[in-house]
């Protein structure tokens, strides 16, 4: 009995140091578009140990459609939900009138933890619904970009 427990415990030890010794990917960019709307996820990630991970977000979502000119003048509502590794998609990211562009500029941030359990893999997809004109689109965003320190 002695010599199972023995294994186990040795089997539970290895395992555990694999998992601490985990190569994340520290910069992932997600993207994708439907007719009207392109939406990008940039993620900045890295391993703080123990399964821990201090992980940054920059969402931006930018109107490619028609009759952008004239939109503008319009008051039409739009609510953006981002569900993504730092966020869930419950609560909108932007809730405003229409306008070209939402979200964080280049090498801001639209949200960020430390201490997280989860991180972004590159075979992640992510989502993006606005509602807006009566309709809801939604946007899958793949990764199109990796980069390991």
């Amino acid at each position: 009995m002695k010599k199972i427990i023995t294994i186990l415990l040795g089997l539970l030890s290895l395992l555990f140091a694999g998992c601490s010794n985990e190569t994340i990917s520290n910069h992932l960019v997600f993207q994708g578009e439907n007719e009207h709307w392109k939406g990008v996820v940039e993620v900045n990630q890295s391993n703080n140990g123990q399964r821990k991970y201090d992980v940054k977000e920059r969402h931006h979502i930018t109107y490619i459609g028609d009759n952008l000119k004239e939109l503008e003048t319009k008051k039409i509502p739009v609510k953006i939900y981002v569900d993504s590794v730092l966020s869930n998609g419950d609560q909108p990211m932007s809730s405003s009138h229409f306008q070209e562009w939402y979200g964080t500029e280049e090498g801001g941030i639209t949200i960020g933890f430390s201490d997280n359990k989860e991180y972004a893999k590159k075979d992640d997809e992510f989502k993006v619904v606005i509602e807006w004109m009566g309709t809801e689109e939604i946007i899958t965003l793949k990764s199109i970009q990796t980069e390991h320190d």
